[in-house]
């Protein structure tokens, strides 16, 4: 960071890297000082270090005319045309980056090695904590991760009773203010369950066998279902309207997933097959 760039190069000869390595640090060193001596208006110093420096490395033709060509440019047009901070403190900084991304973990710690490696532990803690469902991360290094039996639920809070046969499927909105459920009775019930008592809000007809699978859009404005009569549903939620059917699968479809961006879903059924959906048709 000095500038005793003779210096530098003894500290890398003194690394045992191989023989590409070295020979990269050197021409990054050399670069940084032939373009710190234009900067500095040294011309034949510079030219000195193009010729008796930076040529042995045997640098291609093409690079060394490039640095031949900065010999004519000066302040701001020198940085630009080389794509450099400069010789001061921005400068050297990019310069000792450039020379870490050439060492190993052997030889030079990558930044902030030990808060990830810190990170990583309390994660795989968390992660084979079967209990530990809280919405803050564990942070105490000093004691395993657990969670005390009362964070699993085991009480019964409410009963919520509509459909006429089997519940197949439950799934919260993103919001957390509404559940649908998907039954055997071949509909969807969308429950309020904000206030003291679960309310069905809107019902969802139009599936002719089972309803086995339910996934809300990422806004929460559309959902889709599927179920045993080989048909996917996309349904308004305002509306409580089916917007589109999706045929394709030749057996009951027990699976979907919404795509990032809530403009494609993925589909899954027992006919050994996975879709790949655009939810609305392109225009």
């Amino acid at each position: 960071m000095d500038g005793e760039f003779g210096v530098a190069e003894s500290l890398v000869e003194a690394l045992g890297l191989d023989d590409s390595k070295t020979k990269r640090c050197r021409f990054i060193l050399r670069r940084h000082k032939y373009l710190e001596l234009l900067e500095q208006d040294k011309c034949a110093s510079a030219m000195q270090c193009l010729q008796a420096d930076i040529t042995p490395l045997g640098s291609d033709p093409a690079t060394l005319h490039a640095l031949a060509a900065l010999l004519v440019c000066q302040g701001p047009a020198l940085k630009e045309k080389a794509q450099w901070h400069g010789g001061g403190p921005g400068g050297r900084h990019e310069l000792l980056k450039a020379l870490k991304s050439l060492l190993p973990p052997s030889v030079l710690l990558p930044p902030r090695r030990l808060q990830t490696l810190t990170q990583q532990a309390l994660q795989h803690q968390m992660e084979h904590c079967v209990r530990y469902n809280h919405v803050e991360p564990w942070s105490d290094l000093l004691q395993d991760c657990f969670a005390a039996e009362d964070r699993i639920p085991s009480h019964t809070l409410m009963r919520l009773d509509h459909h006429t046969d089997e519940v197949w499927f439950v799934q919260f909105s993103h919001s957390g203010k509404l559940l649908a459920s998907a039954s055997k009775d071949k509909t969807i019930a969308i429950w309020d369950v904000c206030g003291d008592k679960p309310v069905v809000v809107k019902v969802l007809s139009g599936h002719h066998d089972t309803v086995s699978f339910l996934a809300w859009s990422p806004d929460d404005a559309r959902m889709l279902s599927c179920g045993n009569d080989c048909t996917i549903k996309l349904w308004d939620m305002e509306a409580a309207a089916c917007l589109r059917n999706f045929l394709g699968h030749s057996g009951a479809v027990t699976a979907l997933a919404w795509l990032p961006g809530g403009r494609r879903f993925v589909s899954g059924g027992c006919d050994k097959k996975i879709f790949t959906w655009q939810v609305m048709p392109r225009k």
